[in-house]
């Protein structure tokens, strides 16, 4: 990990896609002082023209009244661009995405599970016919891994249950100078950040525990607490997360951290409801592809057997086709 160097020019920042996390960072970056704008569509929108974008954390409430579009091309040119669509949504909006860029402009797209960029020739599910690869220049993203729990209370307010932190990579390793400026922009703005020289591994580090949990939590309606407290879901978990880390080893991953210690950082998250549980809830598509297909492609290209991985593959993706119809 890095330190940063400082950055301290406002700069123009759009955040694309409103959500938990995207709002996070949308009210941090404003009450930094930053020109911060926001895509969003539908109640969200509305709620945020109207009354602003608002953040409870812990004790504290804060508001950012930012400008807020339905459109990439209703705002200007930016410095740096938050993509915090699901990866469900991210077809939908990569087109977009130039009407946004400068030609100094870094896109960071915050996502779970593994990202289309991630290894374009191994894992095409992730991005068909490379419509989002083509939309997006490789050499404009910043990855970025958040270890944040967050969730929507309502349009337009979002409640941190915890707000962890974010390591940024540059997608093909090592260190630059726009990685820093992005990492000391966050920490400017009071989010915890650090910059890594192997963003991989820390997708994988993060992914290991979403591959387990979010697809438990999904078919089952159990918070994060509820999963620890039962010893048949808690089993289950972690045979998920022993072949996860198996998969991984085999693609030259190295975890820095075996599945106890993984386990512990997921039983500090609490009595949180996970990403995928929020999405099957509120009726929006489950980021499947992304968080649990992608690592059983992988298994089969690397011929490990992950028998138990691959039940709750085939259990959620026929709950997620059920969302659809």
């Amino acid at each position: 990990m890095a330190t940063t160097q400082n950055v301290r020019t406002a700069q123009r920042i759009a955040v694309v896609g409103a959500g938990a996390i995207g709002g996070y960072l949308a009210v941090r970056l404003a009450n930094a002082g930053h020109c911060v704008s926001v895509v969003q569509r539908g109640q969200t929108l509305q709620a945020i023209r109207d009354r602003g974008m608002v953040l409870h954390e812990g004790g504290t409430t804060l508001v950012a009244h930012v400008p807020a579009a339905a459109r990439c091309g209703d705002l200007d040119k930016q410095d740096i661009v938050f993509l915090t669509v699901k990866a469900t949504g991210l077809r939908a909006v990569a087109p977009d995405l130039a009407l946004l860029l400068a030609p100094h402009t870094r896109i960071v797209p915050v996502l779970n599970g593994i990202p289309w960029w991630y290894s374009r020739d191994a894992l095409p599910i992730l991005d068909p016919d490379n419509g989002i690869a083509n939309a997006i220049p490789h050499a404009r993203i910043i990855g970025c891994v958040a270890h944040v729990s967050a969730q929507m209370a309502e349009p337009g307010v979002v409640r941190c249950i915890a707000p962890g932190k974010l390591v940024l990579g540059e997608p093909g390793g090592g260190l630059s100078q726009a990685l820093h400026d992005a990492a000391s922009l966050l920490a400017q703005a009071g989010i915890a950040v650090c910059a890594s020289d192997d963003i991989r591994q820390e997708i994988w580090t993060k992914l290991i525990g979403n591959l387990a949990f979010n697809p438990i939590s999904a078919l089952t309606g159990a918070r994060m607490d509820e999963i620890f407290a039962s010893p048949e879901l808690i089993g289950l978990a972690r045979q998920v997360m022993l072949e996860g880390m198996a998969i991984g080893q085999a693609t030259g991953i190295h975890f820095p951290v075996d599945v106890d210690r993984r386990l512990d950082m997921a039983r500090a998250i609490g009595a949180a409801k996970l990403s995928m549980l929020q999405d099957l809830e509120a009726g929006r598509a489950l980021e499947v592809d992304a968080i649990v297909t992608a690592v059983v492609k992988l298994a089969a290209q690397h011929r490990i057997a992950a028998p138990t991985l691959k039940t709750v593959h085939a259990l959620i993706k026929e709950r997620a086709r059920h969302l659809l119809y």
